[in-house]
Parts: structure tokens; C-alpha cells; sequence
């Protein structure tokens, strides 16, 4: 009787936790979505962690995600030193900030940002980035 009542505990957490789980992978897409729509329409906003030593963690977490997501990193150090690429992807992140999410939201969010820019980018351009990943070339200069 004691395993049956454990053994109904542990599925009835289980269907929670999964429960749980979709309705905030559901509610980051939709607040990743209205942040998209937002900055489409040329709302600029800048998140209260700007300036803070918060952004410093942000930035090593967008690069770390992004390169895992095949990203080079030679990019995503080129867009953060631009200051058009960097109050957009800043805006973004601010839009999913006004809309609830979590800092790990938006930094999640903002890797998927650059990883949808890159995406974009010809495959030569892509490859040019590359290269100068693996020289260890990375900077101003480069």
C-alpha cells in the first residue's frame, strides 16, 4: 500500500513538473515573440541592468550560448562593438525584461538573437568569421 502511494506521488509530480515546463517554455516563446514585434516597430528600451555588472555576465553568457549554437565567436564580439547591433540586441532583451522574463530569459533570448543574425548572414561572410575564429583573431583590429 505505502509503494502504490509512492508510486502515485512520483506520477502526479512528474505531470506537474512537465506541466510546469511547458507552460514556461509557452510563455518564453510568446514573450520572445511580443519582444521581436516591439523592436520591429522601433520601440527602443534598455534593460535596468545596463551599466550594471549584470551586463558583463550577460554578454560572457550571450557569447557562450552562441557559440554552442555554432556561432562564431569573432561575430558576436564584432556586433556587441557596434553600437547599432548592440542597442538592438540591448532593446530586444529589454522587451522580454518589460514582458515578465527572467534574467536567464533574456539571456537565452539574446543568444537566439544573434544565432537568428548569423543565420542570415551568406555563407561565405559566415565562413570569413570563421576563419578568424580559429587564427584566434578577435578585436577591433581584426
Amino acid at each position: 500500500m505505502v509503494v502504490l502511494l509512492i508510486i502515485v506521488l512520483v506520477v502526479v509530480g512528474f505531470i506537474y513538473m512537465s506541466a510546469t515546463g511547458k507552460a514556461k517554455a509557452r510563455m518564453h516563446y510568446a514573450n520572445e515573440r511580443g519582444a521581436i514585434r516591439d523592436s520591429q516597430q522601433g520601440l527602443l528600451r534598455k534593460p535596468t541592468w545596463i551599466d550594471t555588472p549584470k551586463e558583463k555576465v550577460f554578454f560572457e553568457q550571450v557569447v557562450d550560448i552562441s557559440q554552442k549554437k555554432g556561432v562564431s565567436k569573432n561575430f558576436v564580439m564584432k556586433g556587441f562593438m557596434s553600437p547599432d547591433a548592440a542597442e538592438a540586441l540591448f532593446s530586444h532583451v529589454a522587451h522580454m525584461e518589460a514582458r515578465g522574463s527572467s534574467f536567464t530569459e533574456q539571456v537565452i533570448s539574446g543568444a537566439d538573437y544573434v544565432a537568428e543574425a548569423w543565420g542570415q548572414l551568406p555563407s561565405d561572410v559566415q565562413r570569413d568569421f570563421s576563419s578568424k575564429d580559429k587564427l584566434g583573431v578577435i578585436g577591433l583590429f581584426s
